[in-house]
């Protein structure tokens, strides 16, 4: 992944439908989740969590308890 781009993931966090939303930074990670409204799954609802994390193995661990399942993630 470029510095200057991210991925948006959807799945799940504490039983909510979610976005996470990642950079990166050197060797570094964010990682942002949003609710999901339930009218408009585009919409963002409120951030529910920040995680930094510190290497790309860190990343994948997290997305793994993310994900549902089958992963579709979109560059922006």
């Amino acid at each position: 992944m470029d510095a200057d781009a991210g991925l948006r993931v959807p799945g799940r966090h504490k039983g909510q439908n979610c976005y996470a939303f990642v950079t990166r930074f050197g060797s570094h990670y964010t990682v942002m989740v949003y609710k999901r409204r339930a009218g408009n799954p585009d919409e963002l609802g409120r951030r529910l969590a920040v995680e930094e994390l510190k290497g790309i193995r860190e990343l994948e661990s997290w997305l793994r308890e993310f994900l549902p399942g089958r992963v579709r993630a979109f560059a922006y």
